[in-house]
């Protein structure tokens, strides 16, 4: 929309509200937690990525790389559960707990699948309750770094810092 300017009579460029996007306070926070969840998940996929590709160096540099396999692929799992939480949380600005749960829950559903078609190639060894247990530490994961991503400092805006 071209409107006058008061220098003169050039023309200005105005700005319509309707071509400003909407904030995210306009979706119910459940979507916005969906959504960022997936971002979570990609920010997941990278970290888990790295931190196993260490993981398979640390490994096959000892005598014995199998008896490491399962130590070094869970350590690799839970910092990158962290990740995941930390950064949904970050994105959603708020509800820690939702986006944890949420996030852990998707990424857990994701691991089950994959490890239900590799059932004949890869087996871990363990029983149904201590595999239920590690997924229950990795949601855990996932809701302690989301409860990070939501720490704000308080800052009392009546108390600037005075430098001298």
């Amino acid at each position: 929309m071209l409107g006058k300017d008061n220098r003169g009579g050039v023309p200005a460029i105005r700005r319509s509200t309707a071509l400003i996007p909407h904030s995210n306070d306009d979706q119910p926070l459940f979507s916005q937690v969906l959504r960022n969840s997936l971002s979570g998940l990609i920010s997941f996929a990278m970290v888990g990525i790295v931190l196993i590709s260490i993981a398979c160096a640390v490994a096959y540099a000892n005598p014995d790389p199998d008896s490491l396999i399962m130590p070094m692929s869970l350590a690799s799992l839970l910092p990158s559960m962290f990740v995941a939480g930390f950064v949904c949380t970050k994105k959603t600005g708020d509800a820690p707990l939702l986006c944890g749960i949420v996030t852990g829950g998707i990424i857990t559903v994701f691991t089950i699948l994959i490890s239900l078609l590799l059932q004949g190639i890869s087996v871990s060894g363990y029983e149904f309750w201590q595999q239920s247990l590690l997924h229950g530490i990795a949601i855990l994961f996932c809701i302690l770094g989301s409860f990070a991503g939501n720490a704000k400092r308080k800052v009392d805006p009546r108390k600037h810092r005075r430098f001298k």
